[in-house]
């Protein structure tokens, strides 16, 4: 316990999180600043009067259709039905709103989690304070944990306060400039809930971002692994193996995110009934699953790295 607390300590002491904690604080402050700016709550007269709008605009379209359909599609042009209300009157509606903006704070915490789980344990070897450690704590396993305990405890208190500033933030938004209709005790426990992955995501790239800087032995190498791998790497088995998705880090992050990720793969051509499309889905535990292995898999080979390799 006495070397975590040392190495939490260590930990929100360093330059590189301060610079990533600013970042994500700076997310967050775009995001319900920009929401809160953009809502408006409206009165009824100018409800009224966007609802005047919307029919006149209909009835433009219905006449232009008229003008430039022919005969036989005349019928079609009085099923055209009026822009809603919504696009005319932005207002910030929580139910229907704030999950993409919860998901996108937490894409950032993902990466806010990597940076620094990669340089909290390259920037070690990199200036060579790891070999002085074991030099008073000779159990390198057991510095090895400390140092991850260190860095679950703190990204995922740094996850766990952005995540609950932003919901708390998206619905005072919603009750003092938008609308809180439809949100019932169900829209509210599903965006914790949302909040709680983004939490693990956030701890489980920081714990890969960590293991994959101590197989290296720096902080650049980690980062260059995951700039390639999401750059190019993915981009390439997406583009020549189509039905590599349920095997893809950013599929299983959707799926493990919004609970479900689906897609349709290229037609089979030796089916019974060639042409035919299956939608394919990545479901919640899938992603939970193999998201798990790997980071379990890669703290696995940068322990046995670390405990076999000589120190220098």
């Amino acid at each position: 316990m006495r070397l975590t607390a040392v190495e939490l300590r260590r930990l929100l002491a360093r330059r590189l999180t301060r610079i990533m904690l600013l970042f994500v604080l700076g997310v967050l402050a775009v995001i319900v600043g920009k929401t809160a700016y953009d809502s408006h709550q409206y009165t009824p007269g100018q409800v009224a009067a966007a609802q005047v709008q919307a029919a006149q605009e209909v009835e433009q379209w219905r006449a232009e259709c008229r003008r430039n359909a022919p005969p036989e599609e005349q019928l079609t042009c009085d099923q055209i039905q009026p822009p809603e209300l919504r696009y005319l009157l932005p207002t910030f509606r929580f139910a229907e709103s704030a999950v993409p903006l919860v998901e996108g704070l937490a894409v950032a915490l993902g990466l806010f989690g990597f940076v620094v789980g990669a340089g909290f344990l390259g920037a070690e070897w990199s200036a060579g304070t790891l070999a002085q450690q074991l030099v008073w704590e000779p159990r390198r396993l057991l510095v090895l944990a400390g140092k991850a305990a260190a860095l679950v405890l703190g990204v995922g208190a740094v996850a766990a306060v952005m995540l609950a500033a932003e919901i708390g933030g998206l619905y005072g938004v919603a009750r003092y400039r938008g609308t809180l209709e439809g949100t019932t005790a169900g829209v509210v426990r599903s965006v914790v809930l949302l909040g709680g992955r983004g939490v693990l995501l956030a701890v489980g790239t920081a714990l890969a971002g960590f293991a994959i800087a101590g197989a290296l032995r720096s902080t650049s190498g980690a980062l260059g692994v995951g700039f390639a791998y999401f750059v190019a790497g993915e981009i390439a088995v997406r583009n020549f193996f189509p039905r590599s998705q349920p095997w893809l880090l950013t599929s299983n992050v959707a799926a493990w995110m919004d609970k479900r990720f689906e897609w349709y793969p290229p037609p089979c051509t030796t089916c019974a009934n060639p042409g035919d499309q299956q939608v394919m889905v990545v479901t919640l535990s899938h992603a939970a699953a193999y998201l798990g292995m790997l980071v379990v898999a890669a703290l696995l080979v940068s322990g046995l790295l670390f405990r076999s390799r000589d120190v220098t």
